[in-house]
């Protein structure tokens, strides 16, 4: 039996060429912005290279469905001519999405799985400036106090997933043995990787083989309430 998400991607693709009543490839790459030939790579890879494309051009469209095929097709209706000035603002933004996932500011938290939970909107001419790649970033919600003052418990980080390559009093997200964090990175001698909290007093630096460690990516940005909602619940 054939497998039912082996041509997940094409399938995502027709049913947005069906949508919009267009009637080859040429014509959506045409609609999208981007090569025909792009639009076929991302076919063969089974893979959107680029997720903002489509959230721009298809408004209110489902960001789970155009990763995993899965739900309904429009998070909500498309804006119609009448309200499209409205709907001009996505040219303008880049949206980032925001993971379920808390990264450990302490020892780590069990990553079980990872979902968006919603996506937040960032002017493209920022996300240019401090991203190797707007489909590059993610946002994560820091749980713990070993890195501070830097990051304090509560503060959401962007991370830029293509940034795997240490520098100098960088700071990261990695997954350690299934748990998740947030820590400064340093290489030491023999394949080791010196793990380091701002906090030193409370977490003392260790290290662990380079083998064991999946960086995730740099922290290239973060944000902080500082004042909580009365409810305790944040904007985030």
């Amino acid at each position: 039996m054939q497998d039912k998400n082996l041509h997940k991607v094409e399938l995502i693709f027709d049913a947005i060429k069906k949508y919009y009543k267009l009637r080859t490839y040429r014509e959506l790459s045409e609609f999208l912005g981007v090569k025909e030939g792009t639009l076929n790579a991302w076919k063969a890879r089974n893979n959107i290279g680029d997720v903002d494309v489509f959230l721009t051009k298809c408004k209110g469209i489902n960001y789970e469905w155009l990763r995993t095929g899965q739900g309904e097709m429009f998070i909500s209706e498309p804006l119609k001519d009448s309200a499209r000035s409205e709907g001009q603002i996505t040219d303008e933004f880049s949206f980032v999405p925001l993971y379920n996932v808390e990264l450990a500011a302490g020892h780590g938290t069990l990553v079980e799985s990872e979902r968006v939970t919603s996506r937040y909107a960032f002017r493209k001419e920022w996300v240019r400036k401090i991203s190797s790649s707007p489909g590059s970033l993610a946002l994560c919600l820091v749980k713990g106090d070993s890195m501070n003052p830097t990051l304090r418990d509560g503060d959401i980080v962007m991370i830029d997933t293509n940034r795997k390559t240490l520098s100098l009093n960088g700071i990261y997200s990695i997954n350690l043995g299934g748990l998740a964090a947030v820590k400064r990175l340093e290489m030491g001698l023999k394949d080791k990787i010196r793990i380091i909290s701002d906090n030193v007093a409370e977490y003392p630096t260790y290290e662990a083989d380079l083998s064991d460690i999946i960086i995730i990516g740099q922290v290239v940005w973060y944000a902080r309430e500082l004042v909580k909602p009365a409810n305790g619940n944040g904007g985030f």
